[in-house]
């Protein structure tokens, strides 16, 4: 029987005319013309301790509401805190573990009157969380992140919510399953690049109004040079710090960068700049709730015009007639020093038992000791006025 023939290599191979694979530079180039970061080698993937990471406090996209961002700071808290305080948003009987693994909740049913399940706006943004993590749990990972060096640990630059489903996933399989959740695959960039993070962020659908006024702002930012703008630190809020350049006057759009702000931001039109640039200029409540919910750009424009005009928003309310009190100043100054007195007894009444139970028991107990204390010190303030 003769051998089959060998194609020599002089022959050439099927895969001879196929062009190589274009690099993350070559396809940003050919996809819009411009290059708004220079080129940089390829990155080999590592996989990097998740601890050893943190969140971009300036990143546009928000995966953490801002009602828990309030009660969570991601520089001094573990994430298990935040873990912690959202579950609790979910229904009492929701199973985070067999979600996780087979999708089952009791979302999937509808309620006793025939209406369908309509989470808050917090419960659908831990829901998008797991979703994410289920499909990591399922098929792995398939995007590494993205992070640049900072000190001695790593910021992310792309993939927050990635580095947050691992986290999930790892404080509740890494007992029971031979996966480590503990480390993630991340690319290591030289140094953080808005322009970089904005290429990504804005080929996404579903990156929403708010967070497409940030990803312009900082952009902004870096063409009129970071020193002249004060840092996120300063600000006690931050809508605050993307504001510095909410004024067109001082901060125009400069013709020769102009082409260059409408491809990072993905966008078709000048007046489209001008319109998320608006959106800086929001009043607080609006920014905060189009945030959370994922408004477009027309819905917010529409409500800043009827605040413009005096007609009736989504959520005015009539504002509570101030209490009057005959309290003597006497009896107010003994009401105060027994609040005081209450809110340190309780607190660390309630903490010694918080500290001696587990799991859900654990996490009611810091609940219960968050309200004793807001109720305490809410009193405190009002007879200390």
């Amino acid at each position: 029987m003769s051998k089959r023939r060998r194609p020599s290599e002089t022959e050439g191979s099927i895969f001879d005319g196929l062009q190589d694979t274009p690099s993350l530079a070559d396809a940003t180039d050919e996809i819009f013309g411009v290059q708004p970061f220079p080129d940089i080698p390829t990155m080999k993937i590592k996989y990097i301790d998740i601890d050893l990471i943190s969140p971009d406090l300036e990143q546009p996209r928000r995966a953490v509401p801002s009602e828990l961002r309030a009660l969570w700071n991601p520089i001094s808290d573990i994430f298990q805190d935040l873990l912690d305080i959202w579950i609790e948003y979910l229904e009492e009987d929701f199973n985070l573990e067999a979600y996780l693994l087979d999708g089952m909740t009791s979302r999937a049913t509808q309620a006793e009157d025939g209406s369908a399940y309509e989470p808050t706006a917090v419960q659908a943004s831990f829901l998008r969380l797991l979703d994410l993590a289920a499909s990591i749990l399922r098929e792995g990972l398939t995007n590494p992140i993205t992070v640049s060096r900072h000190r001695r640990e790593y910021l992310i630059e792309t993939g927050e919510r990635r580095w947050m489903a691992y986290h999930l996933l790892n404080t509740y399989f890494r007992d029971t399953r031979d996966e480590d959740w503990s480390k993630i695959p991340a690319r290591i960039m030289p140094e953080r690049n808005i322009w970089r993070q904005a290429t990504e962020n804005n080929a996404r659908q579903n990156l929403n109004a708010v967070s497409r006024a940030r990803q312009l702002a900082l952009l902004l930012m870096d063409i009129y040079g970071r020193n002249n703008f004060q840092p996120l630190a300063k600000f006690e809020y931050e809508q605050d710090f993307y504001g510095q350049v909410s004024d067109g006057t001082k901060y125009p759009f400069e013709s020769h960068k102009k082409e260059l702000l409408l491809k990072s931001m993905g966008l078709n039109s000048p007046t489209q700049l001008r319109q998320y640039r608006s959106i800086l200029r929001a009043e607080r409540w609006l920014w905060q709730q189009a945030d959370d919910e994922n408004w477009t750009e027309n819905a917010i424009r529409e409500e800043m015009q009827k605040s413009k005009t005096g007609q009736v928003t989504r959520l005015t309310k009539a504002k509570k007639p101030k209490r009057v009190t005959t309290v003597t100043p006497e009896q107010k100054a003994s009401i105060f020093d027994q609040a005081i007195d209450r809110l340190t007894k309780d607190r660390s009444e309630i903490e010694r038992y918080a500290r001696n139970s587990q799991n859900i028991d654990r996490i009611q107990w810091q609940n219960f000791a968050r309200r004793q204390a807001e109720f305490w010190n809410k009193l405190a303030d009002e007879l200390d006025d």
